[in-house]
């Protein structure tokens, strides 16, 4: 399936499955993703009665992109994502999920007003990749991944300007980490969490990807809070 953005049609994958509750979640990539990061958690989702849609950004995988690396920052790339989120709410209430840059991405959409159900962070941080192998290996050539390295390596830190909206909104919000996370640190998205007055997980048996290496046990701290929140909306 493609969904509309000002760069042209964005790819995108939806799992199988009406969505009962009549949610959906807008799953969003990190830096080098694609849609198929999500593939281990479509039918879960799905099964849960919420309809899962994960999706390629600009330049991603099967996506167009500008030919301007600006263009792949956190700030343009969150308000690609908000006016998806905008559409997707025409048919109900929507939960946005990014991992790593998309965490990123997801929480400039917030920022920029997306009408969200509820925002988790998935093995995102606060602000730019902390130094490391992560952040010093982040060279290539295409606008996209350039970009995008840009922000991964200067993004400032906003959680108190997502916490003032999530506040503001009464918004829901969860931020999960791998057991062993080697970007972002786990104390410092427990920090994050403290920060943003949300709940903190960590997903057992997984590193930076628990959607590729633990997707059962994402799912299981993933779905029960999902479906919470959508009961107290």
């Amino acid at each position: 399936m493609s969904l509309p953005s000002v760069h042209g049609p964005l790819a995108a994958l939806r799992g199988a499955g009406t969505g009962a509750t009549g949610a959906s979640a807008l799953l969003v990539p990190g830096y080098t993703g694609s849609k198929e990061d999500f593939a281990p958690l479509l039918d879960g989702i799905a099964c849960a009665g919420i309809s899962p849609v994960a999706l390629d950004l600009p330049g991603q995988h099967e996506s167009p992109g500008p030919e301007d690396p600006a263009a792949y920052l956190p700030d343009p790339l969150g308000a690609v994502v908000a006016e998806l989120v905008a559409t997707l709410t025409e048919d109900g209430p929507v939960l946005l999920l990014g991992h790593s840059y998309g965490g990123l991405v997801a929480r400039a959409a917030v920022l920029a007003g997306a009408p969200v159900a509820g925002l988790t962070l998935l093995g995102s941080g606060p602000a730019a990749l902390p130094p490391g192998p992560r952040h010093d290996a982040l060279h290539t050539e295409p606008a996209c991944l350039l970009g995008m390295a840009d922000g991964l390596r200067g993004e400032p830190d906003r959680t108190g300007d997502l916490a003032a909206v999530l506040r503001r909104r009464n918004l829901p919000g969860l931020v999960l980490a791998g057991q062993h996370d080697d970007a972002w640190s786990v104390p410092d998205q427990r920090d994050m969490a403290r920060r943003l007055g949300t709940e903190f997980v960590t997903v057992p048996d997984s590193a930076h990807s628990p959607n590729t290496e633990n997707p059962r046990g994402l799912l299981a701290e993933l779905l029960p809070r999902w479906r919470g929140w959508l009961a107290g909306r």
